[in-house]
């Protein structure tokens, strides 16, 4: 039997590649749980908790992926604050970019709002007396950018942007 260390998966190295296909899964299902779906007549429902957690966590990873691609020790943690600060100038600068594709906010500021959504949004039931609320916008903006910069880091194509409803990216809040 083969025993499983950390930093190894059954004695070799974690991929960055692997990792980016995790994240691309968890933000599929962040737009999924984002999207308002009929459950009934004259009902819609969509999952703002899930998808503000699968999308932190996608960011998660897309930045451990592109860690990943300069270091083969995988990084630890969930605060994406820290995660974000230890990619290189070239990746923050590309981040920035990409979020004119949402006027008015930035990476910077979806980083400190959405920093701990991860554990926050799995434990939400322990944070609900102290939370001053949560948006899975920026949750989305965050990983939809990320995964545009990982993508293109790992040279695969940017293919999971819609999903019913007519637009490209996360939806902008008014």
């Amino acid at each position: 039997m083969t025993t499983i260390r950390p930093g190894t998966t059954a004695d070799r190295p974690y991929r960055a590649d692997e990792v980016f296909f995790t994240a691309v899964g968890y933000y599929i299902a962040a737009r999924r749980a984002y999207e308002n779906v009929s459950v009934g007549p004259h009902t819609h429902q969509s999952l703002p908790n899930p998808c503000a957690m699968n999308a932190s966590f996608s960011s998660e990873l897309f930045i451990k992926s592109l860690l990943l691609l300069q270091s083969p020790t995988p990084a630890r943690g969930h605060d994406l604050r820290k995660l974000y600060d230890r990619l290189p100038a070239d990746d923050h600068k590309a981040a920035a970019a990409l979020y004119s594709r949402y006027p008015g906010y930035s990476v910077d500021g979806d980083v400190d709002k959405t920093h701990d959504y991860f554990e926050v949004m799995r434990y939400y039931f322990e944070h609900i007396m102290t939370s001053t609320g949560f948006d899975p916008n920026a949750a989305l903006r965050l990983a939809d950018s990320l995964y545009r910069l990982a993508a293109a880091k790992h040279r695969k194509p940017v293919v999971y942007t819609e999903w019913g409803s007519g637009r490209d990216g996360p939806i902008r809040s008014t």
